[in-house]
Parts: structure tokens; sequence; C-alpha cells
């Protein structure tokens, strides 16, 4: 009997810039979020992470460095289908320590240029290089210490039944920017959608699972990349 440790793949948070455009507001016909609009001010003002989680709500600070997704530049290969993806990180922050939440897309290649559907929020470590999915991992929110993850953190035997997933990830929005310099890969601008899992599970690092589980609910985002922020 084999068994699978847990490896989690995680990409670097990196602060960043943005910049915020103002302009002078017509009372009359003015909306911030409207492109059109006299005091449209830019769609990072309109950014958002936010979520209830123990019954209570959260959301992440519109501020530089808090609200943002990134890309990795490594393609990967779902093991059991061939079908080739990227990790897209969608990141929520508040406070001066990281706090918040990062749920990491299996963005299949061929979604690029159209990323709307829906993700399963994995609770199956054995899942996790598998395209057209997703996880998520929550950190210290609304001032606690607590560390809670999609993905069960323990090590599961290749007999054993897959786990049910956690939840589910639904991209509803979005908008397509510059190709890389390579042409290869469409770089997302702007993703939008909203989030829930019924059951996350406590981690102890470096221990593991701690018995206690948490839900979130309600969970909503619209982030831009973070290569745009600059």
């Amino acid at each position: 009997m084999n068994t699978i440790t847990k490896t989690f793949k995680t990409m670097g948070l990196c602060l960043v810039a943005i910049v915020l455009v103002s302009c002078s507001k017509d009372e009359n016909n003015c909306d911030p979020e409207d492109k059109e609009s006299p005091c449209y001010a830019g769609v990072t003002t309109s950014q958002y992470f936010k979520m209830e989680i123990a019954g209570a709500e959260w959301k992440a600070t519109n501020t530089p460095g808090h609200l943002f997704f990134i890309e990795s530049p490594v393609m990967e290969i779902d093991e059991h289908t061939g079908v080739p993806f990227y990790y897209v990180e969608l990141v929520g922050l508040t406070g001066s320590d990281p706090n918040g939440i990062t749920i990491q897309l299996h963005l299949p290649a061929d979604k690029f240029s159209n990323p709307k559907g829906t993700y399963p929020i994995i609770a199956d470590v054995r899942k996790l290089n598998t395209a057209g999915v997703s996880s998520a991992w929550v950190y210290a929110v609304n001032g606690t210490p607590d560390q809670y993850v999609s993905v069960f953190p323990e090590s599961m035997d290749d007999d054993t039944p897959l786990l049910p997933d956690a939840g589910m990830v639904t991209i509803t929005d979005f908008e397509v920017g510059n190709d890389n310099d390579d042409g290869n890969q469409k770089r997302l601008y702007r993703i939008k959608g909203t989030f829930s899992a019924p059951t996350i599970y406590g981690l102890d690092v470096p221990n593991g699972f701690n018995g206690n589980t948490e839900s979130i609910s309600s969970g909503e985002f619209n982030l831009i990349n973070a290569l745009y922020q600059q």
C-alpha cells in the first residue's frame, strides 16, 4: 500500500502598487464603476474579496497589495488526463501581517480565453494535480490565529475512497488582457466570481489536521491581475 503525502504547490505572494485614477464628479450622472461615467474611478477601486466564515462576515481591505490574482508561468499537466493547466491564485488580505484567503484555480490552458464556469473545491489530496478544480486556504481571519484548508491536511492511502469535494468556485465574469511574450497563453486582466465551501479543515503547522472544521458561505471576489497593478 502506497501512502500519498500531501504536497501543496504555492506561489509567493507579491506586494503590488495600485494606481488610483481620479476624475471630477457629475452628481447627476455619477457611477464610479461605470467606464462611461464622468467619475469612473478605475477598476482597481471596485475590487473586493469577501465571505462569511463561522457565520461572521469578513472582507479584504482595498489597499495596495491586499487584492490581486497571479498566474503561474509554469504549465502543469493533469496526471490523469494529460490536459495542460496553469495555477491561478486569487488573494484577499487584511492587516499588516498576512491574513486572509487564497483560492488556487487549476485553470486549463484552453480556458484562458473564457474562464467562465465552475471549479470544484477539492478536499482530496489525490486531486491536487488535476485540471479544472480549485482549493482554498484561510489564514488568521477575523482576529484569530486559526488556519483552515479545503484539502484534508493528512496523508491518504492509495486504496482509500476519494473524499467528496469541499465546495465550488464559479467564475461569472472576466476580462482578457495582453498575450504573454511567447504568445501561447492569454493573460487574464480581471476575474470575478463566487465561492462556498461547507467544510474546510483546521490546520496546525506542522502537525496537520487539528480536528476542527469550519464553513465558508456567500463568498464573492472581483480581482485584477497583479501585473496590471504595477
